[in-house]
Order: C-alpha cells, then structure tokens, then sequence
C-alpha cells in the first residue's frame, strides 16, 4: 500500500444469487472460498449476477469521498465489504486505521434491551470498554433526544427513534476511518441538521467514505465522487463533474414503445419521506410497454416530507411536465394526500400505487387487455407480490390464490375467498368512484384505510365485475419478510380503536343495513382480525401498550365484529394463519363452545421407540379418544397448555405421547365429539392416517 493511503481497492468483485436456495449454498461455501480463493476461471451461473464488477481505487488519509448511483448499483455492498462483513469473491481490500461505521443506523440492537442496554451493546460490538462508554453516555443519551425511553425496550422504539439512537452511538467516537451510508434519513428536519453539523465536525479530522442521496451533502463535504452504475465503477473524479455525470446518467434510455390504446391512466402516489425508492418508482413506471407519455398520468401529492422526496420528484416532472403533476400539503396521512390527489383526476380509470412499490413492465399493458377485452370490467385487481428489501427476492402473499388462474371475473356477491386487501394493485373507474362519493376515510388510521376504501365500493356496487389478472404483477416492498405487518403501526393506540372502529366494523355494519351478502367482508375481517390474536397470544407483554380504558373497548369492538362474523365463515376460512387454534378460541370467546370440526396435530413419530408425539387444542369440556388399528390407545403422557387472551382463557392446548404396541398401521382420532382431521407436516388427512404416509413424511 502506498504510504499516503488509508483505503486500497484492487480488482474487487462480488457476487451474488437471485435464487434463495443458491444463496444459501454460497454462504455455505464461505469457509472453502476462504481457503482455496475463488476459481476465477469459474463462469457466472444462470441465478447470479455482480453487485460489484472489477472497481479498483485508493483513498487517501484524511481525503473524503462520495459513493452514489442509483439503488441497486452497489454502494452498499461496497461499504459492506469495506466493513469487513462481507467478504470479496475477486480481487483485494487493504485498510490502514481503525474502521467505524454506520451502514445500518438500527443495525446490531437488540429488540429486548432497553435503549441503554443497547447503548452499551453497540459499543461493546465497537471494542470499547463499558468503563470509556461511562465517561460519555449520558452525551450520547442527550445527543438522541430520548432521555425519556432509555428504560423502554427497543422493540416498543419507532424506525425513527432508533435510527436516532444509531446515530447519536456512532457519531459519538471518532474514528481514523468512517464509513457511513444514508445516515441523513435520522429523526425529524431538527434532528437530521443537527446530524448534518455532527458529520461537518467529524469529517475535519477523519477519512470518510459517504454514500448519500443528497447532493448538497456530497457538495459540502466531498473532496471525491465515486459513482457506480450496475456494479461497476463508471467515474471517479471533481464533486461536481461527479454528480453531473450522475443527473445525466439517470436520464431515461430511447426504448422503443410497444403500446398504444384508447385509454388513459392516473396513477394517485402518497409520498413521505421516500428518497429511497422513488427513482425505482418512477423508472418502472416509464419504461412500461405501455407507452407513458401517451397513456400514464402520474399525481404526486407529498405529505410533509423532510427528505430529498419533492427534489425527486421536480427532477422527474421537469423530463415529463405533461404526465407528472407534484402537489405539497402539510402532513396529514395517506388518506387525505390520496383524497387531495383525486379532487382534480380526469382519466377514466385509476390507480393508487405507493411511492416505495414497483410494478412489471407489463403492468399496464396487461390491465389495459383486460379491460379492452371486456368493457363490463369496472375494476381490475393485479398480482401483488412482496419484493423482500434486505435480499432483493420475491414471495407470494397470503392470498396468492386468487391468481391461480390468468384471468379471474367475478362479482362482489360471488367473491367468496377473493377477498381484496388494498388499494394499491387495484383499478378503478373514475366514473364510478365519483357516482359513489367514494374516499378515503381520514378516521381510519393508522391501517386499513386502502382496503376499506375498496370494500365500501363492493358493498355499493356488488353487481359490478372484478377481473383478477396474474400477469400485471405488482411489487410489495417489505424490509422483513417475518415481521408482523403494518410495523410501527403496533404502537399507535388508535390502531386497536379508531381501525376497527371506523374500518372493519363499520364495513360490516353498512354490509348488514344494505342486506348485503357479506361472506366475502367477513373473511377479510377475519384475515386482518387474525393478526391481533396472533400478535396478543403469542406475546402477551405486548397488551401494556394499551391502558385498561381502551383494553375494554378494544375488547368490546372485537365481540361487535365477531357477532357479523358466522361460524360457518370461521369454519370455511383457510388463510395463512388461521389454524384450529384460533378457530377454536373464536368458537369459545364468541360462539357459545360451537365446534364444528377438530384437528389432531402429529409432531413426530420415532419408529425405534413407537412413540407418537401429538397436539390439539379444545376450549373446554373435553373428549378424546386414539385409535391404532381401530383399537383405543392408552396415553403414555400429557400436559395441557392454557393461551390467554388478555384475561380471558382463549384455548387449551393438549400435548399427548402415545406408545404403539406389536405391529399397526393405522391411526385415527376422535375429538370434542365431532368430525376430526389429521394435520402431518402441513398435510391434511380425513379417515385417518397410514403408518407408511408418516414414515415417509
């Protein structure tokens, strides 16, 4: 390394896999690779691609540089490797100083320590000694502008109260080298210029590497500006050469346009601090095959953000002034901002895409078949599918069933399992939005505004034709896949009050006063009720957040909706999630005990001991009888769980082992007198189950 520099970089690629299976098979060979080195020789694989292609450059001490480009060109793998938490696949990474760095601000808390545990953690994962943090923890505690939540556990902290938290760690050393990426997105204006002055003092006396969206950024503190396109290194020079280079690079390449049609589209987008995403948002919105500039008309409505969000967007409207139109209100929620956008809508058709989502190429072109196929369509709803942020992967939703076929109609009376969950992926006449005096109700918050918005339309108009089409797919960005959804929402009271209030309930009140049919709104409450149960059941310490006044209402909002909710509708119901735990816990808490059917889970089966470990669960009096071979069982063990639901008994839970005796092959059971299935490894067996269907799993 040449003496002057801090940073070498020589030849680095990395790579990665779009299949899952792949990716794990790679992280598998890590040790190998580490070893024995890459084959270089070693062609890329059909499911693999660079994130980082052969980028070579140096950094000098005390020299700060600038790393943008568009998502997805590889900035963050680049910094991630600088870290030392990933490792390269080609080439070589030599750093002279010690390294801090803030790639993830909320990256490395722990979800159950409280804020200052988790103070001492981070540094702790830093090297420095509990004794150094003691002398400038309380700086660190004033610094986050959390004085008051240093005892709460961060899992009850919002996106922003960590990210706070994260800055106010890593800002609060000094390291020879510091490596940070977007950390400018921290807090409200106050704290983010706050955070600003921070960096402006660090950089005095530091080499840093920045990888930021905001240009005014990189023109105060860089002395450098990398850009990486597709993975590759594409200028490496001046500030302000750099970010021209850049600008002119995100200009739209001349695709040839596929499309053409009678129809126009409006798209409503609610934007809040969306920086992130709304270069992916828009560029998969021009570049559809349906040709843009003629059919696709984009309303902006901002909603008070205080990032780079609206200088996005004037970049953008400035390329299609025809096809963009920008509105500024002050924050007041999704709802209003899509209401404020609908006020002037005059394309006979729309949509409500969000600011962080993207949609294929085809997805226009496709509702556009659709609906010049068959007039009689009045709204067409498109295949949402979750886009998975932190692997760049995707995953069928829950409902990914109603798009088993191509082309799906059907009418709101015959919905049945077709439930509709959000506005989002759905088209809509405008003529029949305005005939109905259809909006977003501001009272519902801090969820279910969109999909209720929807449902009212089908209790209004539930003659009209739905036509579900598979191919105009529609992506859902989620940060993580095995979080509950709707995130920070959990901590808003008005979440367990004014959402059901305002939204579930009173669909199914204005469902009953019309004589509506309401099979189709009573599975969507469902489905959207089941995530409260799950998320109170299983983690029953998370009931504090409500006082004993809104546990009662809440309580009582629940046994409003579940007396619309039939049992049969409970019975039928086969969504994600809606095992006979919860079946059989609303059976007791709101239908007098009425079973209809029971399951007997088996959980394993050891062929050497011929022992027979299963569960099942009941609601109160109980009978039970195990067959092998149509001869009664004798139980080896058993215990019984108890599930609360607040302070009420929600369902018991009955584990059993049962010991077969000489040769079998058949095994039943009978529970809580009535009809019961077999569940085995996700399968579903009526009449019993075969020693052989076990054995082989």
């Amino acid at each position: 390394m040449d003496k002057d520099n801090v940073i070498e970089v020589i030849n680095l690629s990395k790579k990665f896999s779009t299949n899952i299976k792949s990716s794990k098979a790679q992280l598998k060979n890590i040790f190998v690779d580490t070893l024995f080195g890459w084959d270089k020789s070693s062609p890329l694989q059909a499911d693999e691609f660079y994130a980082l292609e052969d980028i070579s450059f140096s950094i000098k001490k005390n020299e700060n540089v600038a790393i943008i480009g568009s998502n997805g060109s590889g900035k963050s793998t680049l910094l991630k490797i600088l870290n030392g938490i990933y490792t390269p696949d080609m080439g070589e990474v030599e750093i002279k100083g010690k390294v801090g760095s803030v790639l993830e601000l909320s990256s490395g808390f722990k979800s159950e320590l409280s804020g200052r545990e988790n103070i001492y953690l981070k540094f702790a994962l830093q090297g420095i000694q509990k004794e150094e943090v003691d002398l400038i923890i309380d700086d660190v505690i004033a610094f986050s502008e959390l004085e008051d939540f240093m005892q709460t556990p961060l899992k009850h902290y919002s996106s922003g109260m960590k990210s706070k938290l994260g800055f106010a760690i890593v800002s609060s050393v000094n390291p020879d080298i510091l490596i940070l990426d977007e950390v400018f997105a921290a807090g409200d204006k106050k704290f983010r210029e706050k955070s600003e002055k921070r960096i402006r003092e660090l950089y005095k006396n530091s080499t840093m590497i920045l990888v930021t969206h905001s240009m005014s950024i990189v023109k105060d503190i860089a002395d450098r500006v990398i850009v990486l396109n597709k993975g590759k290194l594409v200028f490496d020079g001046n500030p302000q050469k750099g970010i021209t280079f850049y600008e002119n690079m995100l200009k739209p390449n001349v695709i040839p346009k596929k499309v053409f049609s009678p129809n126009r589209y409006g798209v409503i987008t609610a934007v809040n601090n969306a920086q992130d995403y709304l270069e992916d948002y828009f560029e998969c919105l021009i570049n559809q095959t349906l040709d843009f500039e003629e059919h696709i008309f984009l309303t902006l409505v901002d909603d008070g953000s205080t990032d780079n969000s609206a200088q996005i967007i004037l970049a953008y409207q400035k390329r299609y002034p025809k096809n963009i139109t920008y509105i500024k209100q002050k924050k007041s929620g999704i709802a209003a901002a899509r209401n404020n956008g609908m006020k002037d809508i005059n394309t006979p058709w729309v949509t409500f895409i969000d600011s962080d989502d993207m949609v294929n190429k085809i997805y226009f072109e496709e509702v556009d078949k659709c609906v010049v196929d068959d007039n009689e369509i009045s709204v067409v709803s498109c295949n949402q599918i979750y886009y998975i942020d932190d692997t760049a992967t995707m995953k069928n939703t829950n409902l990914a069933n109603r798009f088993a076929n191509e082309k799906k109609v059907i009418n709101p009376k015959n919905m049945q399992f077709f439930i509709e969950v959000s506005a989002n992926s759905v088209f809509l006449k405008t003529s029949m939005i305005k005939k109905n005096n259809l909006y977003f109700d501001e009272k519902i918050v801090p969820v279910f505004e969109s999909a209720c918005f929807i449902n009212e339309l089908f209790i209004k108009e539930n003659s009209i034709n739905i036509a579900f089409i598979k191919k105009a797919e529609y992506y859902y960005r989620k940060k993580n896949i095995d979080s509950i959804p709707y995130d920070n929402s959990w901590l808003n009271r008005k979440r367990y009050l004014d959402a059901i209030e305002y939204g579930l309930l009173s669909l199914l009140v204005k469902a009953s006063e019309q004589n509506i049919d309401s099979v189709y709104l009573q599975r969507y409450v469902l489905y959207q009720i089941q995530l409260y149960f799950k998320k109170f059941i299983e983690h029953e310490e998370d009931i504090k957040i409500l006082s004993k006044e809104d546990s009662i209402k809440f309580q009582s909002l629940l046994a409003k909706i579940f007396s619309f909710i039939d049992s049969k509708t409970i019975e039928l119901s086969a969504f994600h999630g809606l095992t006979h735990k919860y079946k059989i816990g609303y059976y007791k808490l709101y239908k007098e005990n009425i079973i209809i059917t029971q399951m007997c889970y088996i959980d394993s089966y050891c062929e050497d001991t011929k022992k027979l470990e299963l569960h099942y669960y009941f609601s109160s009096e109980n009978q039970e009888l195990f067959l092998c071979n149509k001869e009664k069982l004798n139980i080896l063990t058993q215990s019984v769980l108890t599930h609360k639901f607040f302070d009420k008994i929600f369902v018991f839970e009955k584990k059993v082992t049962l010991l077969f005796e000489g040769k079998w092959n058949y095994f039943d059971a009978f529970l809580s007198s009535v009809e019961t299935d077999i569940s085995y490894k996700s399968k579903i067996y009526k009449n019993g189950i075969q020693l052989n269907d076990i054995i082989k799993g």
